[in-house]
């Protein structure tokens, strides 16, 4: 696909910083699931199971454990329109830059501040980091961007939502489902369970690939799984 921008590019500044670490578990991790409500994120490439794991944690913990966060579309009325117009239309052409994080940002806190129940793990899919990759890749298919001017011109996009976004993270044990070891290898296994692909989105799911990349090298999920069988836990010091 020959890139050309479908945005202006918009002048950025540096990313918001800090909070790069994961949110982790010590040795008493398993205390914090039955003590008071943890939210466990599940994050990945597109098409790599989130919520059907989710629905299998659900389904075996039973609803006096687990609360299900829902999906991002129960969380705010805009969502309704945007599918009504088209989501991929919207997504990748028609919304501002601003909108765009707007809208996907208040979708998150929304989730977060509206969890229903009393159980004491909450199951969300997609946990803080995903939004700053979501929204990262996206610039970059737009506006033709590289890796890190995408995530810094995202970064200042989400700086009116920073210290709500940090809370929410904070109380995430964010883990991150991969479809392979190499970053290759999960765009092209998210677009293989496609039925159709066009080259945006063939274009976003190589950049939405790198971006969990970058994200999980900066250390920001508890718990790396992939396929084969690897997982890599991260401990705060």
């Amino acid at each position: 696909m020959t890139c050309r921008p479908l945005d202006h590019p918009q002048r950025t500044s540096a990313g918001i910083g800090g909070g790069t670490s994961s949110r982790c578990s010590d040795d008493h991790g398993r205390r914090r699931f039955v003590n008071r409500r943890t939210t466990l994120a599940l994050s990945g490439p597109d098409n790599v199971g989130k919520s059907r794991q989710l629905r299998i944690l659900a389904r075996r913990c039973g609803p006096d454990l687990v609360v299900r966060a829902g999906a991002l579309h129960d969380h705010d009325g805009r969502w309704k329109s945007i599918a009504a117009g088209g989501m991929a239309s919207w997504w990748f052409k028609t919304s501002s830059p601003g909108e765009l994080a707007d809208v996907l940002a208040s979708s998150y806190l929304a989730r977060h501040e509206a969890a229903p129940g009393s159980g004491p793990l909450l199951l969300v899919d997609r946990g803080v980091p995903m939004l700053e990759a979501t929204l990262a890749a996206t610039l970059a298919t737009r506006q033709c961007l590289d890796d890190q001017r995408a995530y810094d011109q995202a970064m200042v996009l989400l700086r009116p939502y920073e210290a709500g976004l940090r809370s929410a993270e904070a109380q995430e044990f964010g883990v991150l489902l991969l479809h392979a070891e190499e970053v290759a290898d999960n765009a092209r296994l998210s677009l293989a369970r496609e039925v159709r692909v066009s080259d945006v989105y063939g274009a976003y799911q190589g950049h939405l690939a790198r971006q969990i990349a970058r994200l999980a090298d900066a250390g920001r999920f508890a718990h790396t799984v992939d396929p084969v069988g690897h997982s890599r836990f991260r401990l705060r010091g």
